[in-house]
């Protein structure tokens, strides 16, 4: 009865027969204890770590001896601690009790030692553990968790020492996990506070690194696989080189081996929209197609937000309103925003308010396409721009009894001064009544008393 509740998540359950376990004198034996950790684990909060001590504590008072299954259990556990708060030392203390208690410990617990080490930024430490439990498993832990810590340089290092090791070789997990660093790493100093010309230099230096790695990997297709090749794809894409991007899309293709699955395209899309490459996107959609494979939210999403920053907004819509076509598919708030400020950019306020018509109605069944603040921005901005503020001032009511979306300022201000051009006095008292009721008593009601006396 214990293990339905358990795989249903029901905790309510899970600790009512708990609970009648205790009063009953039933005491718990390990198939429990691991499935109590385990359900902790799927459906625990913040207070994990004292749980499974609990449990733990339990188990010594009751005699019941740790095996591996139990020991491992208690050493994943640690990975659903919150990010530095103990997961790491205590990864340490169940290890080391395995050890004590003469267990055989996996590549793969070792691994989560070193994970939760890095989790609570214990570089060094989880360096030392490595060390002494060099794997592919806990090498490609420890570069992943070092590259969270934003250290690529350290990264490559204990790559490179690892390569250099005469008793093994890197696994496919390893290569990936190098190439997902150096991705890290370009994303990183995309946002640096350089010169947009500097970081894209780096970026590229990091990415030609990643690259020359990639290109070392032997001909294998269990380790250059479709996760090391969609690796190095991203990586290209952070480092806004779409070209080099393709063309190991390219090579996948000619080597006939290793099929392209939905993230490579994934990334073949957002490469284009961080490059603003419109081109290749019919490319990517032409090739899924050929493939029988249909685009998934972020594909669409990727490719919309390309042609949004070549002002495309024609083909902007055309793939918004695929998308709006299959209810499968989720639109963000974010897809319809960039589709709405190609519109208005490119000045088609009939096409921004069919958009608009979409929105609500997606936005009234999925949460995921409710309005905000930029895209009343956006459209009441447009509207202006066409003088159109009586549908402007509509909006803004709208947006607050309808949408629950708080009128900023600057909106205020716009429509008001729309209003006065327009001498349209009707709609400027409705603005009134919205910012009487935001409680907005700035320049905005100057203005408005200015187009009232006129």
């Amino acid at each position: 009865m214990l293990n339905f509740f358990v795989k249903r998540g029901d905790r309510i359950k899970v600790e009512e027969i708990v609970e009648r376990m205790k009063d009953e004198g039933v005491k718990k034996d390990k198939i429990t204890v691991n499935m109590l950790v385990s359900f902790l684990v799927k459906n625990g909060g913040g207070e994990i770590g004292e749980e499974v001590e609990r449990l733990i504590r339990e188990m010594e008072e009751n005699d019941v001896k740790w095996d591996e299954e139990l020991g491992s259990s208690f050493v994943f556990s640690t990975l659903s601690y919150p990010p530095r708060s103990g997961g790491g030392s205590k990864a340490l203390e169940y290890a080391s009790k395995m050890k004590k208690f003469n267990l055989k410990i996996q590549p793969a617990t070792h691994g989560a030692v070193v994970e939760s080490l890095c989790r609570d930024g214990a570089l060094k430490e989880a360096i030392n553990y490595y060390r002494e439990h060099k794997s592919s498993n806990t090498c490609g832990t420890l570069i992943r968790g070092v590259s969270g810590n934003k250290k690529f340089e350290i990264s490559l290092k204990i790559f490179e020492n690892f390569k250099e090791s005469e008793s093994m070789d890197p696994s496919e997990f390893v290569y990936s996990e190098i190439i997902k660093s150096a991705g890290d790493e370009c994303n990183r100093l995309m946002f640096g506070g350089e010169p947009l010309e500097e970081r894209l230099a780096k970026a590229e230096e990091v990415a030609g690194v990643a690259k020359n790695i990639f290109d070392s990997i032997p001909s294998d297709p269990s380790l250059k696989n479709v996760v090391v090749c969609n690796s190095m794809i991203r990586c290209f894409g952070e480092a806004h080189l779409v070209k080099s991007a393709f063309e190991v899309y390219e090579e996948m293709k000619e080597g006939g081996v290793v099929e392209p699955t939905m993230i490579t395209f994934g990334s073949l899309s957002a490469a284009c929209e961080r490059s603003g490459e419109t081109k290749r996107v019919g490319q990517i959609l032409e090739e899924m197609k050929d493939l029988g494979m249909k685009p998934n939210e972020f594909v669409y999403g990727s490719a919309i937000a390309a042609f949004k920053k070549k002002g495309n907004w024609r083909r902007g819509v055309n793939l918004l309103s695929k998308m709006a076509g299959d209810d499968s598919l989720t639109i963000t708030t974010s897809t319809f925003n960039n589709v709405l400020s190609a519109c208005a950019e490119g000045g088609e306020l009939e096409s921004l308010m069919k958009v608009w018509k979409i929105m609500k109605g997606r936005a009234k069944a999925k949460t995921e396409s409710k309005p905000n603040l930029q895209t009343f921005t956006t459209i009441i901005d447009a509207l202006c721009a066409a003088k159109q503020p009586n549908q402007a001032s509509d909006l803004i009511v709208e947006m607050g009894e309808v949408w629950k979306v708080p009128c900023s300022v600057e909106i205020f201000t716009k429509v008001v001064t729309s209003c006065e051009k327009e001498r349209q006095f009707k709609n400027a008292l409705k603005v009134y009544a919205a910012m009487a009721d935001a409680d907005i008593k700035y320049y905005e009601i100057g203005v408005l008393d200015n187009a009232l006396k006129r």
